[in-house]
């Protein structure tokens, strides 16, 4: 079982988005009776506003005993894989990575997005951040309007549909209109053919549209 949760992100760093996403996660797992401890940018203040076991996150002696003294770390969102604010960014959480698994620790990414990721060492360190990962909770994109998201700028479309991820697209209709937004490499699940009458329930687990088909 995992019941000691480290957990990695850009916490600490006075960025309320990001200690709200820390602060959600911890009341998610309150009751699994999991313990959590965080790695920080001020892990006093963490500590004083939260009440929760904090390390410095740039402290590699620190970090190793964090990980050391944990069953899993834990990557619980924001988009920390990226390097527009810095090329270091994706580097510095691939390199946490690697540090678990060479502990022989669990890794798991909840709701992680990712991108932009432009340089190739960004992209060489989010690749192997997420091939290393034991779980992973994908990243869903609902698109209800297709005009209204291909109207928008190029880089707020790579932002979606971030490159170099596997991407898959899910539909109760034709698959061809679909394939441009998932590349060549990507997957269309859908309905190509006509003719076919019951309950939705079923309709939906014939033709392998459902969560369990999909997944």
């Amino acid at each position: 079982s995992m019941k000691k949760l480290l957990v990695a992100g850009y916490f600490g760093c006075g960025n309320l988005g990001d200690d709200a996403i820390l602060l959600g996660f911890v009341e998610g797992v309150r009751e699994s009776g999991h313990q959590v401890s965080v790695l920080s940018g001020s892990p006093e203040e963490t500590y004083r506003m939260y009440g929760m076991t904090s390390y410095a996150r740039k402290d590699m002696g620190q970090v190793r005993q964090a990980i050391m003294e944990s069953d899993a770390l834990v990557f619980p969102g924001g988009s920390i894989f990226q390097d527009v604010t810095s090329s270091r960014s994706a580097v510095y959480y691939a390199n946490l990575v690697r540090e678990a698994k060479k502990q022989g620790k669990k890794v798991v990414m909840l709701g992680q997005g990712v991108g932009p990721v432009h340089g190739w060492m960004g992209k060489r360190a989010t690749k192997f951040a997420f091939e290393n990962a034991d779980g992973i909770a994908v990243r869903v994109v609902s698109m209800p309007c297709t005009q209204a998201f291909d109207r928008q700028d190029q880089a707020y479309r790579e932002s979606v549909l971030l490159r170099g991820i596997p991407r898959v697209a899910v539909e109760a209709g034709v698959t061809d209109y679909w394939r441009k937004y998932v590349g060549l490499e990507g997957k269309v699940i859908g309905i190509d053919r006509y003719g076919e009458s019951a309950p939705a329930g079923e309709q939906v687990k014939f033709f392998g549209i459902n969560g369990e088909a999909v997944a």
